[in-house]
């Protein structure tokens, strides 16, 4: 729970607060909190399904809110928890991103080396 308040803290600085509209940023720390319990299997439609909202609603408002969107926001998070393994587990590379949600190795390596400009080993080591 606590890395839940970290993660949402870490987003809040990008929530426009300048909107006078509470219900939009409700809708947008939902989201987020959703994101940071489900990363694993979270989709838009999944959230937008349990919570009887369209998905073109909830994207245009996150874009609006955060300047990024959904798939963004959730590779963010994935990416997030991959390095905390990284840096304080043993877990092996293809275990790490097998419990963060992704299926194929080459795609994990090539985006955790475009978000954190190292491999997962060397980010591990540094």
């Amino acid at each position: 729970m606590g890395l839940l308040f970290l993660n949402l803290l870490d987003f809040s600085n990008m929530v426009n607060y300048g909107h006078e509209n509470k219900y939009e940023q409700h809708l947008v720390f939902s989201v987020l909190k959703y994101i940071d319990t489900y990363y694993i299997s979270a989709t838009l439609e999944d959230f937008c399904r349990e919570n009887h909202l369209k998905t073109y609603t909830v994207s245009r408002l996150l874009k609006k809110h955060t300047a990024k969107t959904f798939k963004e926001l959730l590779k963010e998070r994935k990416l997030q928890q991959a390095a905390y393994l990284l840096r304080n587990t043993t877990l092996s590379t293809e275990k790490i991103f097998h419990i963060i949600g992704y299926e194929n190795s080459s795609f994990f390596h090539k985006i955790f080396r475009e978000k954190y400009g190292k491999t997962p080993k060397e980010y591990r080591f540094q």
